[in-house]
């Protein structure tokens, strides 16, 4: 609800306030009460009280949390779970309405209760002659003078008038001078930046002597005439084409000296798959007198796979021989030619 309630009024009375209620905004256990100068609520952890004078923003997050902000921070925090989402608007709309009324009443009452802190010795002495009053703030020295001659004081206020005019006029004047110059003492950081961007321009000036400097190595083609001279050495480059003829001939011959000395390899794995055969025979022979049939069986077969293997190996090295040598033989008629 926002009408207020007796339990509003109740809660007021109970902390001394005599304001009337504007609105309430009431939970079972937690209650909002609006009057023309403050936003209280109270719940199980105590009351709190803001001026409207000092609000400065009320919001809520996703999660139903009330922050009323003033200058200082965080005034007021409270959940608005359990209340009805309408009213929640219509008592918020109230406080924002209150906070705009009680935002401009004390515009004017503000000067009152200072003047009147201020200036309370000076009613005091308001009835008494008007003309004494003047001066006796102004100068106090020349009292002891009129008290001497009667007639004198009549001439005493006559300067005096007319050198308290005098004074006042310059004082004024200098006080608006001090801020001048404080007004221009804040552009001095202009410049600095203006200096900063004027070192990038001085960066380029170096390039200028490098353009310089670039003519100065134009009468160097002195030195350029002398690498004209190694021109005639492209002839010697002709006779690197000679020594790749002769790097093809003398691989060839490697290639020939290599088949010669793998030559006999052919004959030697041959000999070696004899020898495996007749070692896994008479193992073989040797298993199955001693009852391993199975395993003289394995000794067997493994032994003809592998005799099979060492003369198909030994054929291939026989055709890599042979095409060795008819290779070397067909560079050295290339080289002849």
């Amino acid at each position: 609800m926002t009408q207020p309630s007796d339990r509003a009024a109740q809660t007021l009375r109970d902390l001394g306030l005599t304001d009337a209620p504007l609105s309430a905004l009431e939970r079972e256990d937690a209650l909002f009460v609006l009057t023309p100068d403050t936003l209280l609520f109270q719940d199980a952890g105590g009351t709190r009280r803001v001026t409207l004078r000092d609000l400065t923003r009320i919001h809520s997050d996703q999660e139903g949390t009330l922050r009323v902000e003033t200058p200082a921070g965080t005034a007021l925090s409270a959940s608005l779970l359990g209340f009805d989402p309408g009213a929640v608007q219509t008592f918020f709309g109230g406080v924002r309405d209150a906070t705009a009324r009680a935002k401009e009443q004390p515009t004017s009452p503000l000067p009152q209760p200072d003047a009147a802190k201020t200036f309370a010795p000076a009613p005091t002495p308001a009835p008494a002659p008007a003309r004494a009053a003047t001066p006796a703030p102004r100068t106090a020295e020349p009292q002891p003078e009129p008290q001497r001659p009667a007639p004198q004081p009549a001439h005493a206020p006559e300067p005096q008038v007319l050198q308290s005019p005098v004074h006042t006029d310059p004082a004024p004047t200098p006080v608006p001078d001090a801020p001048a110059p404080a007004v221009q003492e804040r552009p001095a950081p202009t410049p600095v930046v203006i200096s900063s961007s004027a070192f990038s321009p001085t960066r380029p000036d170096p390039k200028g002597p490098d353009l310089s400097r670039a003519p100065e190595a134009r009468p160097a083609p002195a030195p350029a005439t002398t690498s004209a001279p190694p021109a005639p050495v492209t002839a010697a480059t002709v006779t690197p084409v000679a020594p790749t003829l002769r790097g093809s001939a003398g691989a060839a011959a490697t290639l020939a000296r290599q088949a010669d000395l793998a030559s006999g390899l052919p004959g030697r794995l041959r000999v070696l798959g004899v020898v495996l055969f007749l070692g896994a025979v008479a193992l073989a022979v040797f298993q199955f007198t001693g009852g391993e049939r199975t395993a003289g069986l394995w000794t067997l077969l493994a032994g003809g796979v592998g005799t099979i293997a060492l003369v198909s190996l030994a054929d291939i090295a026989r055709l890599l021989v042979s095409l060795a040598h008819a290779v070397g033989d067909g560079s050295g008629v290339m080289d002849v030619d």
